[in-house]
């Protein structure tokens, strides 16, 4: 731990260099690498914020009883990868004090899969029904606009 602290540590020295406002993420991954063990990450993060980061992220908190202890422990707004708590609302994480949260690339993996859905649809079944689920030529123009 350490070592990734005086990461965070320089990081935030040089950052403090810049002539442009910069966040500092720093993340504490231990749950996603098999350290199932949340008073680690929290205190990893405690860590990081003593070191100067600007938000804290612990991709892996499985449930809100655990996103609450951590917010409990820590003054920085903290940062939750929403894929572990899919059924969890916005506004549940709203109302224990979650004011980032991260959905990794589960965006562009739903995308895939209605992707890989159509094909079969196509190729298995002859059918073209997910066209009329597909976003219109013009709602896509909208939004790049």
């Amino acid at each position: 731990m350490n070592h990734a602290v005086e990461r965070v540590a320089a990081c935030v020295k040089r950052l403090k260099s810049l002539d442009f406002p910069f966040a500092l993420t720093a993340r504490a991954e231990n749950l996603i690498r098999g350290v199932q063990d949340v008073d680690d990450t929290i205190r990893r993060l405690q860590a990081y914020e003593k070191a100067g980061a600007d938000v804290l992220y612990a991709p892996g908190l499985m449930n809100l009883d655990q996103v609450q202890d951590v917010l409990d422990a820590i003054s920085l707004p903290l940062n939750v990868l929403a894929s572990f708590m899919s059924s969890t609302s916005l506004d549940e994480y709203l109302s224990i004090g979650v004011r980032r949260i991260s959905v990794g690339s589960y965006l562009a993996n739903y995308a895939i899969g209605a992707t890989l859905s159509a094909a079969t649809q196509m190729s298995e079944q002859g059918r073209f029904d997910w066209v009329s689920e597909a976003a219109s030529g013009g709602s896509i123009k909208r939004l790049l606009s």
